[in-house]
């Protein structure tokens, strides 16, 4: 092989520097119109956080039991004064759409307003969370802190226990009072009342095989 004389090498260009990149972020005006021309359609198994399309997990037998055993639960101690809503969209922060397990509801304050249903009118949110638990405690937290929801659950599945998030502090996105209650334990809850940690689980894991 000849070699290249150092006085006719030329070195290759160096590339450019590459911009930063930010990902693409919708309004929620722009999601909105999204769903009315069919380009999101309720197959698509999507939320909107922080204005990014996030894509939902698929749910699993011990989260389809407990969101039908909580909302069986609510809707009957409920009924007539709160409205319930399983896994339908919520507007928070005007950036976020997100479709929460469950929801309890002021029906006279979401009756003032057209739309869905915002942090205004929320008295009680609820996650189910198996594989979705980090992101749950850590995006969604964040996000329903700063929209200040008063009242945040949620019922982990992994290691079958209840956390419930008070005092929500919309500057920093965070919650004042964590408390998580094992399988067995009760505790009080500003909108609920006494409550059981065993009447909101499903049978454990164990059981269900």
């Amino acid at each position: 092989m000849t070699a290249i004389p150092i006085s006719t090498y030329e070195a290759p260009p160096t590339p450019p520097v590459a911009h930063e990149r930010h990902p693409f972020r919708y309004s929620l005006e722009r999601y909105h119109a999204a769903i009315e021309a069919g380009i999101f359609t309720e197959n698509d198994a999507i939320e909107l956080i922080f204005g990014e399309i996030i894509e939902k997990l698929p749910i699993g037998i011990r989260h389809r039991d407990c969101v039908d055993l909580i909302t069986e639960l609510f809707v009957l101690k409920f009924a007539g004064r709160y409205r319930c809503s399983a896994q339908n969209p919520i507007t928070v922060l005007g950036t976020s759409e997100p479709e929460p397990d469950f929801v309890i509801f002021d029906k006279t304050s979401y009756q003032q307003h057209s739309g869905q249903p915002s942090s205004k009118d929320i008295r009680l949110l609820v996650e189910v969370s198996d594989a979705t638990l980090d992101y749950d405690r850590a995006v969604k937290l964040k996000m329903y802190a700063l929209a200040g929801i008063r009242e945040y659950w949620i019922i982990n599945l992994k290691q079958d226990q209840v956390e419930v998030h008070l005092s929500p502090v919309t500057a920093s996105g965070d919650y004042n009072s964590i408390q998580r209650h094992p399988r067995g334990a009760t505790f009080e809850s500003p909108l609920c009342g006494s409550m059981s940690v065993d009447e909101l689980l499903p049978p454990p894991k164990e059981e269900t095989e």
